[in-house]
């Protein structure tokens, strides 16, 4: 699993009308990073990101999202 902060908007991932990312998903973005990882052996889970962080920060909000994702995908009691 990726965790990820990036200064993007999300919106500008998958839009072919956005110069710099020209429709890639924030994964495809990180396609050397998964390969690498692939590599080694480890086993994908779905990446965490949280986007826009710099100028509309919602870090009360990611930090939810993120404990609801490790919930989702490492669930212990």
């Amino acid at each position: 699993m990726l965790s990820v902060t990036q200064n993007a908007p999300i919106e500008a991932f998958g839009n072919l009308s956005e110069t710099i990312f020209n429709g890639i998903t924030p994964d495809q973005m990180l396609t050397p990073i998964h390969l690498t990882f692939r590599f080694i052996g480890l086993t994908p889970v779905a990446s965490f990101f949280s986007s826009d962080a710099m100028k509309n920060p919602t870090i009360p909000e990611d930090l939810e999202r993120f404990k609801e994702h490790l919930r989702h995908y490492f669930p212990f009691k």
